[in-house]
């Protein structure tokens, strides 16, 4: 329920102002929770993993559009996949080996949170501060959406010009405004 919260929190402030407090608020707390795991009743830790997945909701809501919207749509769907996949399995696959290690290494329970803090927060906060930023302005509407024909074929005409103001996709005969237009073309 928080992931939906925080995604139209994000349509408010912008995806990247969001992101950027999701790996603030990861920074500052990742390390102080960990602490606090140490010893801690089920009570606690029920607490800290409640307010941690708090944290990760507020990057979690507003990931799926914000990976959309770095990609032209023709390839959206396979640069999203991609970038989010290979990134889980690159950080997410090695994590627990990582944790191991490095609490084994240094005999410090608290170096996991280290890591986190490091390659969550910091990477993130650098992925998001070079990334396109976007707003309800410069998002372009999906070919067949509510949005895209009221834009296209009800607020302008339907015209080449028309499709060009709202970005370059695909259009086929089923869902082209374009009188007689049959083929398909790519952009």
């Amino acid at each position: 329920g928080f992931a939906l919260l925080t995604g139209m929190l994000s349509d408010r402030l912008g995806r990247r102002t969001t992101m950027l407090c999701a790996a603030a608020f990861m920074g500052v707390t990742i390390i102080p929770a960990f602490m606090l795991l140490d010893g801690a009743g089920i009570l606690l830790v029920i607490i800290i993993q409640v307010c941690l997945g708090g944290v990760l909701a507020l990057n979690d809501g507003v990931l799926p559009s914000f990976l959309s919207e770095q990609f032209p749509t023709h390839v959206r769907l396979s640069g999203f996949a991609l970038t989010f996949n290979t990134a889980n399995a690159i950080f997410g696959g090695t994590a627990p080996m990582i944790a191991t290690w490095l609490v084994g290494r240094t005999h410090w329970t608290v170096a996991p949170a280290a890591y986190l803090v490091v390659v969550a927060a910091a990477m993130g906060a650098g992925a998001v501060v070079t990334a396109i930023e976007s707003d309800a302005d410069d998002v372009l509407p999906l070919v067949g959406s509510v949005q895209w024909l009221g834009q296209v074929a009800v607020d302008q005409p339907a015209t080449s010009e028309a499709l060009g103001a709202i970005g370059h996709h695909a259009c086929c005969a089923t869902h082209c405004p374009l009188p007689g237009r049959t083929e398909c073309r790519s952009s």
